[in-house]
């Protein structure tokens, strides 16, 4: 997502090796060295050097036909990425009693990715249709997004909100910042988000925070449904989510005296 941060000084040579990993991810089929050369508007010894040291490293495979395709090592490394995070392994644990009272929803676990978006670590229950682990979302048009705004201190909040371009998705997504302002006011009051269709037009969503021992938001969990079956089932599902989001946060540490949800919470 662009901002208008303040630029930092990059390698260009790294900015070129992720271009390409990145472009070659999204392809999803072998690339050859004009293709993504030209694609890229790289120099074509200078792709054909980085491929072959991410060859070397494997990242990538070359195949017979001199094409170019991702190895299994990005997946693998983000395998490590989870199985290092306890909440991934907590959520599994937590959910399944909470996902087996609504079969026709799906929960999903997300925490911090860039500066601008988050990531999704895991995704149970059917309809998974647009998410998946691993994928990437944006913090202000996602249940599970504006969660961990509405959390997270006051100095991020300040810096998200002054410099995040807030793409309209949607045409309830909420793309002004005075709007997603008193919406995150809302969310800290009342404790959870409830979300209609922002990001897509059929993502019905409630949204928890998640802490930990030191009382910070590190993830939320969100239970995604269809329209009507949220909005008729939405006391029951708001319960639920409230006290799934709970015995996570407790499990992680969260101190045993310290109520949940946080309900009128304040920036610290």
């Amino acid at each position: 997502m662009e901002s208008d941060r303040e630029l930092v000084s990059t390698n260009t040579s790294l900015d070129k090796a992720f271009k390409i990993l990145e472009y070659l991810a999204k392809r999803g089929t072998p690339q050859s060295v004009p293709q993504i050369s030209r694609t890229l508007k790289l120099n074509k010894t200078t792709t054909y050097s980085l491929l072959r040291t991410m060859e070397v490293h494997n990242y990538i495979v070359k195949h017979i036909d001199g094409k170019y395709s991702l190895t299994s090592k990005m997946y693998e490394l983000g395998y490590l990425y989870c199985s290092c995070n306890p909440v991934g392994h907590v959520f599994e644990l937590c959910v399944v009693p909470t996902l087996a009272k609504y079969p026709c929803c799906n929960i999903s676990l997300g925490t911090f990715g860039s500066y601008f978006s988050g990531v999704y670590l895991s995704v149970q229950g059917k309809n998974t249709t647009y998410i998946s682990a691993g994928s990437a979302f944006p913090l202000h048009a996602t249940a599970v997004g504006k969660i961990l705004l509405a959390f997270s201190n006051e100095e991020y909040v300040e810096e998200f909100l002054r410099t995040a371009n807030l793409t309209r998705f949607t045409d309830k997504t909420i793309s002004e910042r005075t709007g997603l302002e008193r919406q995150l006011d809302r969310i800290r009051e009342q404790g959870y988000c409830f979300l209609e269709g922002e990001l897509y037009s059929d993502f019905y969503c409630i949204a928890v925070p998640i802490f930990g021992a030191d009382k910070k938001i590190g993830a939320a969990v969100s239970m995604r449904g269809s329209q009507e079956f949220v909005e008729s089932n939405f006391d029951k599902m708001r319960e639920d989510m409230l006290d799934l989001g709970r015995r996570i946060s407790y499990s992680l540490g969260y101190p045993a005296d310290a109520t949940y949800p946080i309900s009128g919470w304040e920036y610290k």
